[in-house]
């Protein structure tokens, strides 16, 4: 993980960031070599280049499956274009890589090895692709795949003898769709559990590189770990409160009355892989645009294609796109944000976001979109389960996390990331902030816009608190820091009941590979009727009338 700094003045640079950052020279820093040529292209970082890459190829699908062919062929250009840049920025930055690191640049890959084989464990029981047990959610998902797969695009429904067209994030599915329209159901299946490990694996990169975590193949496999399983204290409310007896294997993240729910890190994966690696994604793109503002140029387009994964990982990450924005241009970061490359890109960018924008917009979005107290009458029950879901979801963590951050810098032993790495603790504080405010507002019938919003922010809680919690020194943090530590090892392992939950399902009904496609029902049967009404949209727009097909 290399730190890319640039701008010019890298002592300038420095300065501004000392509050947050170490100082940081010209010459390497314990082992971190500092940037200073910010248009060198060898400098692109190959995870970012990669997570680009990962989330443009189903838009090259989306453009002829649903666009008309001037507006496709206009979609096409541009993606491949951009997409070429990137990989000859890949190439170059894989390069030189290997020649930094002589004829043994694989043995850098030796530490992460452990967290590699845990975090492939946890996909083998996610179910996607029909490897684990597929949870109720691909009650739909496989019936959107398969007709992805058996019919044309765009997706179209009968609904009440009335035909009706699918407007859905669909770009998780379409390369695996794509494959199976040439090599049938089990191959399909095998290619989307192959192309969902490529972005968990992706997505974890990222989860280190926002934690700053040391190369140390210990450190990396408590990461991994807390990557997988971190959860809010999700058991107290199902069982504590809600009095049910315990059952291993039981989904117990839905305890709220009103929908309230932030999922954890395993459900996510097990239940919305389509929304959360996106999320993921851009949400490591969005901060590490802090520490080299060149990537700025492939930011629009990552985001902009996201929007057919997310939409709500879109709106969750866009605060942190304005705060990253706004610290780019205060530090004067000219060169990388106008550069002629990143003027073209981010104009490229608009073009794609105008038009998933409009394919979204042609959804009829008949279903519950208010603010949470004009949606329930009873007030005080509802603020009492605020009060309750804020505390154990995180509130109780994060009061213990600011106790411990106030007695290190009081005993001078707080340790700021290095330069150039992580996530500044304003973004921590930034997630805090979201994650109070999401649950005021309500967006389908099940509330997916406080489950599905909040994954940015909770990817960024969960990476900060694991660079606290492994950046312990015994010898040196004094007892009451000590003694703070693990009163939040304790609070961050007891949300692990949560994920473990659904780990143990999966293993005591596991299933290995494609599920059986007789028993995979059509669009229109696969969800209880409103839930079908949410995917429903109208010819009668501007998409439909003007660009798509």
């Amino acid at each position: 993980m290399y730190p890319c700094v640039t701008g010019k003045g890298i002592e300038k640079f420095a300065d501004r960031q000392e509050k947050e950052f170490v100082l940081i020279s010209k010459k390497k820093l314990d082992g971190i070599q500092v940037y200073n040529s910010p248009m060198d292209e060898k400098r692109i970082p190959i995870l970012s280049t990669l997570s680009l890459v990962y989330l443009l190829i189903p838009i090259l699908l989306y453009a002829f499956g649903w666009l008309r062919e001037p507006f496709a062929w206009i979609t096409t250009v541009l993606v491949v274009v951009v997409m070429t840049f990137a990989g000859r920025d890949l190439l170059a930055a894989w390069k030189d890589r290997r020649e930094r690191s002589g004829k043994e640049w694989y043995s850098s890959f030796k530490p992460i090895l452990p967290a590699g084989v845990v975090v492939l464990a946890w996909v083998f029981l996610s179910g996607t692709g029909g490897f684990g047990l597929q949870n109720g959610d691909y009650h739909a998902s496989n019936a959107l795949f398969k007709a992805l797969i058996d019919t044309p695009w765009p997706l179209q429904a009968v609904v009440d003898h009335q035909m009706y067209k699918i407007v859905y994030y669909v770009a998780y599915y379409l390369p695996a769709a794509a494959v199976g329209k040439l090599l049938g159901w089990g191959a399909a299946n095998v290619f989307i559990f192959l192309w969902t490990v490529i972005g968990i694996f992706l997505s974890f990169s990222w989860f280190w590189k926002v934690s700053a975590v040391k190369k140390d193949w210990k450190q990396l496999l408590a990461l991994a770990v807390l990557f997988c399983l971190a959860s809010g204290m999700d058991w107290y409310g199902y069982y504590i409160l809600h009095h049910n007896p315990f059952e291993l294997g039981k989904h117990i993240e839905r305890w709220t009355t009103f929908y309230l729910q932030y999922t954890s890190q395993t459900a996510l994966l097990f239940w919305v892989p389509q929304h959360t690696i996106a999320a993921w994604l851009i949400t490591g793109l969005t901060i590490d645009s802090l520490h080299c503002p060149q990537q700025f140029k492939y930011l629009g387009m990552a985001i902009a294609a996201s929007m057919l994964w997310s939409p709500f990982g879109v709106v969750g990450v866009a605060l942190y796109l304005l705060i990253v924005g706004m610290i780019l241009l205060v530090r004067k970061a000219w060169q990388a944000l106008f550069n002629p490359q990143s003027l073209v890109f981010n104009l490229f960018s608009i073009w794609l976001a105008f038009v998933n924008m409009l394919y979204l917009s042609s959804n009829e979005y008949e279903f519950p979109n208010d603010w949470m107290w004009n949606v329930i009458d009873d007030k005080a029950e509802l603020i009492g389960e605020w009060l309750a879901f804020w505390l154990l979801e995180f509130g109780l963590l994060v009061m213990v996390v600011l106790v411990l951050m106030l007695v290190l810098k009081k005993t001078g032993k707080f340790v700021q990331p290095q330069a150039g790495s992580g996530a500044p603790l304003y973004l921590f504080f930034a997630a805090i902030v979201i994650l109070i405010v999401l649950p005021t507002y309500k967006m389908g019938y099940n509330n997916d816009f406080v489950m599905r919003v909040s994954i940015p922010s909770t990817f960024i809680m969960w990476a900060v608190v694991g660079r606290l919690v492994l950046s312990v020194e015994f010898n040196a943090w004094p007892k009451a820091a000590l003694v703070l530590w693990a009163v939040i090892l304790v609070i961050v392992m007891s949300g692990w009941v949560t994920s473990l939950s659904e780990i143990g399902r999966s293993v005591a009904r596991y299933h290995f590979g494609p599920p059986d496609i007789s028993k995979v029902v059509t669009i229109e049967t696969a969800n209880k009727p409103h839930t079908v009404q949410q995917r429903l949209g109208t010819e009668d727009t501007f998409f439909y009338q003007n660009i798509g097909k």
